[in-house]
């Protein structure tokens, strides 16, 4: 639903930012699914849960911690490399 609400990232606009960096690979997707963008089931919500006991808002914050911490750990071997 989100690519058809922007324009930007219609594959009929390939030069603009969005398109230009998921080319590059610079852009991942992450599904939250069940959850909803807004709303009592949103990525966010503290009372919502998924099978295993955790709170979407739990998940969510496990997932950007994660995702986060990859990019750190990526850009610090890259930094190693470059001084060896």
């Amino acid at each position: 639903m989100g690519i058809g609400l922007f324009a930007q990232r219609w594959s009929l606009w390939r030069r603009s930012a969005w398109n230009r960096a998921l080319d590059a690979g610079k852009i991942t997707v992450r599904s939250l699914d069940p959850a909803a963008h807004v709303g009592p089931q949103s990525y966010i919500s503290p009372t919502a849960r998924l099978a295993d006991g955790r709170t979407y808002l739990d998940r969510t914050t496990e997932t950007v911690i994660g995702i986060i911490r990859r990019d750190c750990t990526t850009k610090s071997s890259e930094g190693d490399k470059a001084t060896d």
